[in-house]
């Protein structure tokens, strides 16, 4: 009798436990913050959308540019990589990695953290930016926006990932006078002022006359 009793109690307990649990866990998801109409705004600019996934980040130096390196790891799109070129002497990109999600409009990048609402932006200023502006929400960039040297994408933004696109023929486009290009490797959109360079990366190159 006590047993049955001992049982019943903690299975009550348990219960309880659970019961509250679930209703915190739906309030914290009710609470969080998404990125309006994000993945139809990502096929108006021909970008890509990833729904909330690990995002790992590194940053290192090539030249005269900061490079902030952003894995992807969202098994529902074929993109895997984001390289944001930014300028030498910028400091403020202190992204860290975490749970985002990644909203890519070709002329821009967000990285929003539902949990916190916290967005972090970075944009590419040239004759695109415009055209991709009037595609969005008024204000959907911030004015706090990150101007970046450039954006480039691995992977083909329109397919689900394969094994046998991750080893792909890469072909050499873009140069002097293109301020984006694209191969089957990658992709890339620079600032006005550097030229596009895609082979088995893709970079922005600083124009000879700037």
């Amino acid at each position: 009798m006590k047993k049955t009793f001992l049982f019943a109690t903690l299975f009550f307990v348990f219960a309880i436990a659970a019961f509250f649990s679930c209703e915190k866990s739906d309030k914290d998801i009710s609470k969080q913050e998404f990125l309006q109409d994000a993945p139809n705004l990502a096929m108006q600019t021909g970008g890509f959308y990833s729904k909330v996934g690990q995002v790992d980040v590194a940053s290192t130096k090539e030249g005269d540019q900061r490079e902030l390196i952003i894995d992807l790891h969202d098994s529902n799109i074929n993109p895997y990589q984001i390289k944001i070129y930014l300028g030498d002497d910028d400091k403020s990109a202190n992204l860290k990695s975490g749970k985002y999600e990644v909203l890519f409009l070709r002329s821009a990048l967000v990285l929003n953290d539902p949990a916190t609402g916290k967005k972090t932006e970075f944009i590419v200023k040239n004759d695109a930016f415009h055209d991709m502006q009037s595609k969005l929400p008024a204000n959907y960039i911030s004015g706090s926006a990150r101007e970046a040297v450039g954006i480039a994408v691995y992977g083909d933004h329109d397919n689900k990932r394969t094994d046998s696109d991750l080893v792909p023929v890469c072909a050499t486009s873009g140069g002097p006078g293109s301020t984006s290009c694209a191969n089957t490797c990658c992709s890339v959109t620079c600032l006005s002022g550097y030229y596009a360079s895609c082979q088995s990366s893709c970079t922005c190159v600083k124009s000879s006359g700037n």
